[in-house]
């Protein structure tokens, strides 16, 4: 039940509930548990808890990766966390744990890629920054275009460079996850992730509205 009630809170993006049955359930989950789906509850976990108790995330992602050993998903939840945990707190959770040498040195590689991660965020706003001075100086309107499925590394950062540029922001997502409920995958979306003919028509028909309404405000 409390898997059920955790992974529904989860996919419907309320957190705070989510966080309430997976700290009722993490206790629950026997040691012996395939080892998988435990890394899986213990990186949900601190991507929850990261921004209001880095010291307890750390250690999370620490031991959903000596469960699997899948340094591709730490990564990806040390990244999701990045700007959310302490340094100090990683340091102080690494020392705590006993570990041999290998694994310390691969946690510690795990946790510095976050510090790769901010850098590409940052040149990538400063690119956006240099794309909206660009278009302003042909007389073009700025309108940033989030991606068609939930992104919580880059969205942040594009809403920001808008905010920062005052530029509107346009989400797609919630539209394409709302065509999902009635549409197969393939058909709004290729293998590789980007959109199918069908998909960029959705994403063209809400651009062109926002960009009406723009238009409009501005005569």
């Amino acid at each position: 039940m409390l898997t059920v009630l955790f992974t529904e809170y989860w996919e419907v993006g309320r957190p705070t509930e989510a966080l309430e049955a997976l700290e009722l359930l993490l206790p629950k989950v026997p040691k012996e548990t395939e080892a998988s789906w435990r890394a899986y509850l213990l990186r949900q976990h601190a991507r929850l808890v990261a921004a209001a108790k880095s010291e307890i995330a750390v250690p999370s992602i620490a031991e959903s990766y000596l469960l699997d050993r899948r340094e591709d998903l730490a990564r990806q939840t040390v990244q999701l966390v990045s700007g959310k945990v302490k340094q100090a707190d990683v340091e102080a959770a690494l020392a705590r744990a006993q570990l041999t040498a290998p694994d310390l040195a691969s946690l510690r590689a795990i946790f510095d890629s976050a510090k790769s991660l901010d850098r590409s965020l940052e040149s990538f706003a400063g690119h956006m920054r240099q794309a909206v001075e660009l278009a302003r100086g042909h007389g073009a309107t700025v309108l940033f275009v989030g991606y068609p499925f939930r992104s919580p590394l880059v969205e942040p950062v594009q809403k920001a460079a808008a905010c920062d540029n005052g530029c509107e922001f346009l989400e797609v997502w919630p539209r394409f996850e709302a065509e999902l409920e009635q549409r197969d995958r393939g058909e709004l979306f290729v293998a590789d992730g980007h959109c199918t003919g069908a998909g960029y028509r959705i994403t063209a028909e809400l651009v062109a509205a926002r960009l009406l309404a723009l238009s409009a405000g501005h005569k």
